[in-house]
C-alpha cells in the first residue's frame, strides 16, 4: 500500500516538471521573436554592395516635426528635416556624398550605392508635438566577393597577355587542346605501324625470286 501511494506521488509530479520545461521553452521562443521582430527598437537590414536601402520611419511627417538621422557609435548626424523652418540638410561626409535622400512625406531615409563602409547602426529621432520617439536600424552591407575575384583575374590576364579570355573559356579550351594532341599522337602511331607493315610485305615479295619457281612446259621449250 505504501509503495502504491509513493508511486502515485511520483507519477503526479511528472506533469508539473514537464509543464515548467515547456513554459521555459515558450518564454525563450517569445523572447527570441521579440528581438527578431524589432520590438526592442532595432530593425535589421541586409543588402549587397552597390544596392540601395530605405530606412522607414513608419509615420506621416507633421509640419513642425524635427527628424534627425544619426550614424555610428558617435551618433554623427547625417540628415535632418526641420519642419519649423522648412529646411532639409545632409551630411558633408564623403561616405554619404550624393547618396542620401529624405522622403518629404514620411522623413524616411534612402541610401544609394552602398559600400561596406555604410554598415553599422543608424538612429532616428523624431520630435513631434512635445513628444520624442526613437528608432534604430542595424544595416549590414555585404560585398560581391565572387565578382571581385573574377574581375581581378580578368584584368590580370588582359594586361599580361593582351587577350580577354575568361576563366570559363580557359576551362573549355585547355582540355580540347589536350584531347587534340592525343588524337594527333595516336594518328602518327597508326601511320607508322601501317608503314612498317607495308615495308615488311614488300621485303617478303622481293625475297621471292621467279627463277626458283618451277618452269612451265612452254618456258622449257623456248
Amino acid at each position: 500500500m505504501l509503495y502504491r501511494t509513493h508511486h502515485k506521488r511520483r507519477f503526479s509530479q511528472q506533469p508539473i516538471k514537464s509543464s515548467q520545461v515547456n513554459g521555459m521553452k515558450i518564454f525563450i521562443l517569445c523572447l527570441f521573436s521579440l528581438i527578431v521582430n524589432g520590438v526592442f527598437g532595432v530593425e535589421v537590414k541586409s543588402v549587397m554592395e552597390g544596392d540601395s536601402v530605405t530606412l522607414n520611419t513608419d509615420v506621416i511627417k507633421q509640419r513642425d516635426d524635427l527628424i534627425v538621422w544619426c550614424y555610428g557609435p558617435d551618433d554623427a548626424v547625417i540628415a535632418i528635416i526641420n519642419g519649423k523652418v522648412g529646411s532639409t540638410m545632409y551630411s558633408d561626409d564623403e561616405r554619404y556624398k550624393d547618396r542620401l535622400k529624405l522622403n518629404d512625406q514620411t522623413g524616411s531615409l534612402t541610401i544609394n550605392n552602398l559600400t561596406t563602409d555604410h554598415s553599422g547602426l543608424y538612429k532616428l529621432k523624431i520630435s513631434s508635438n512635445n513628444t520624442v520617439s526613437y528608432k534604430r536600424f542595424n544595416v549590414t552591407v555585404s560585398a560581391h566577393l565572387p565578382i571581385l575575384f573574377i574581375s581581378r583575374d580578368f584584368s590580370q590576364n588582359s594586361s599580361s597577355s593582351g587577350r580577354s579570355d575568361s576563366p570559363a573559356m580557359r576551362i573549355i579550351i585547355i582540355p580540347s587542346v589536350f584531347a587534340l594532341l592525343i588524337c594527333v599522337v595516336i594518328f602518327i602511331i597508326i601511320i607508322s605501324v601501317c608503314r612498317r607493315k607495308r615495308g615488311g610485305d614488300n621485303e617478303s615479295l622481293m625475297t621471292t625470286s621467279p627463277a626458283k619457281e618451277p618452269l612451265m612446259d612452254e618456258e622449257r621449250n623456248i
